[in-house]
């Protein structure tokens, strides 16, 4: 990657909202940072709002300008802060309160997250490795219990045998503030039966059970519309990466918006507190 201060490095991102025209912007990078076109592009696609990194002051504002020129905004970033992803938490259950998210772990721990400090969801599907779509490899149990399946679950499992997904893991991460970060839903190792008098036989079904719960109670959450698309068409095919790390990068770039935000909201709440005349309390609401 080509850089101009080699003492600073910069990230660029994504800002929220912007259109993310994935060619447009790999040709402007390719062109002006000495990258192979094709190269630029699948960066950008797969990037998850990361358009560009390790790169110096003047190249990434000078890139920013010549994104705005397509409509494109973008923000520059330190690149060692935008590394920085909390760790997060693996869901075995979860129980929605007044009092927030309660989180269930396999190791039996227990955690609250408020619901002020749940920001983002991100619904995905982990295309299955090749190996998984020979012939003659023996019917996964789903198959076996499809007669179990309610008439939303026989959909969503024809339309993955119709895109070729048969094998595919659907995932669900809940997107915290600090010190929370993401808490991960995973089909294949949750346990349902948090879903207590509303449980179904087929995880499929109890899956989309999760999600509907999830969406109710972050109405405001941020990347919810393509959550909102797939329970209306149950077509997994818009939701497939076939790398985890592909879903993970636009992870990445939800945390940082995440911190972004909460910082912002520390900096209102301070001026306020000065305009009036006095400090804010330590510890206090978002």
């Amino acid at each position: 990657m080509a850089t101009d201060e080699p003492a600073t490095s910069y990230a660029l991102i994504l800002e929220r909202g912007s259109p993310k025209p994935d060619a447009e912007i790999g040709r402007l990078l390719a062109f002006h940072l000495s990258l192979h076109p094709t190269d630029a592009i699948v960066r950008v696609r797969y990037g998850g709002g990361l358009l560009v990194d390790g790169i110096g002051a003047e190249t990434a504002d000078d890139v920013i300008h010549r994104l705005s020129g397509i409509g494109v905004r973008a923000r520059k970033v330190d690149a060692g802060a935008w590394a920085i992803v909390p760790r997060g938490y693996r869901a075995f259950g979860l129980a929605f309160g007044d009092d927030g998210l309660e989180v269930r772990l396999v190791t039996g721990r227990k955690l609250t997250i408020p619901r002020a400090a749940l920001h983002a969801v991100h619904l995905y599907v982990l295309a299955p490795p090749s190996g998984e779509k020979a012939e003659g490899q023996p019917p996964r149990p789903e198959i076996l219990l499809q007669d179990a399946l309610s008439q939303r679950g026989r959909q969503l499992l024809e339309k993955m045998d119709e895109r070729g997904l048969r094998g595919a893991e659907l995932h669900l991460t809940i997107l915290g503030a600090e010190p929370f970060g993401p808490v991960r839903i995973r089909r294949s190792d949750f346990d349902f039966t948090c879903l207590g008098a509303s449980l179904e036989q087929h995880s499929l079904d109890n899956f989309l059970l999760i999600l509907d719960e999830v969406l109710r109670f972050l109405p405001g959450a941020w990347n919810r519309e393509p959550a909102v698309a797939f329970l209306e068409d149950l077509d997994p095919q818009r939701l497939v990466y076939f790398k985890l790390e592909e879903a993970l990068a636009l992870e990445r770039w939800l945390c940082y918006w995440i911190r972004a935000e909460e910082e912002a909201s520390a900096e209102r709440r301070a001026a306020s507190g000065a305009a009036s005349g006095s400090a804010p309390a330590a510890g206090g609401p978002a």
